[in-house]
């Protein structure tokens, strides 16, 4: 043991002039001198997260995907709907709605050729028409037949006593049947009525069309250029002898 100049004894150990502390074991080490065990972490190891890049399309495929029937939606509005009853060869189907049909007066011309047209009358024409018994007033229906075609079939209304006829009655009845099953009629002279005959399989409920959108525009279609407006238009003047 060492002395300072006091006569002091020197306890620590001194280097480079300046005193330290007893020596610390390593921190492997315990106080009894022996090693520490190294502990290893049991925990499962996480692997550090991947930030995918973006991805991006030239085209956005969700646009373009077809739905799962495979089939296209195309809407598209007719240029032309007959105003007649259905072809005795065709089934058909008739609107629900009660927004699709409704009373109309109208005026059918039979044509040199033999060909019918069927005119809708505005109330300056009608009472002329009428004093002629020229004016029909009758019950228009929307038809539907296989291939998605409209029709719009009149169907006169009974007479103001209520009476009606046969023919009449049968298309009622066909239209009334086509609104619940395919059905088509045919004219049978000797009964003065209509066969209504059914489809022998169960057929598919109609697809209406998307347009026209109401029954309103299926008229304007269906009389393009076949309305009398007035007493001035050319059957009116003809049937009056005005050349």
């Amino acid at each position: 043991m060492t002395e300072n100049k006091e006569g002091v004894p020197i306890t620590g150990s001194t280097q480079s002039g300046t005193p330290t502390d007893e020596l610390s074991p390593p921190n492997n080490i315990n106080v009894a001198g022996k090693r520490k065990k190294t502990e290893i972490s049991t925990a499962p190891q996480v692997p550090p997260t991947v930030s995918k890049p973006e991805e991006r399309h030239l085209i956005n495929y969700e646009d373009i995907l077809l739905p799962a029937d495979g089939l296209l939606s195309i809407g598209h509005i007719p240029t032309k709907i007959p105003v007649s009853k259905p072809d005795k060869e065709v089934y058909f189907r008739t609107r629900t709605d009660p927004g699709w049909e409704g009373n109309l007066p109208i005026y059918t011309h039979h044509g040199a050729s033999g060909g019918d047209e069927t005119y809708l009358v505005m109330p300056p024409a009608q009472k002329y028409l009428d004093e002629q018994k020229l004016l029909r007033r009758v019950r228009m229906y929307t038809l539907i037949n296989q291939s998605g075609d409209l029709i719009l079939m009149p169907i006169p209304l009974p007479n103001p006593d209520g009476t009606t006829n046969s023919y009449n009655d049968g298309k009622l009845k066909g239209v009334t049947e086509g609104k619940t099953r395919w059905v088509r009629m045919v004219a049978n002279t000797r009964t003065k009525g209509y066969d209504i005959y059914y489809t022998e399989s169960i057929l598919p409920e109609p697809v209406w069309p998307a347009l026209p959108e109401t029954f309103h525009s299926a008229l304007d279609i269906a009389f393009a250029g076949k309305i009398i407006e007035n007493m001035d238009h050319k059957l009116i003047m003809a049937l009056r002898g005005i050349i």
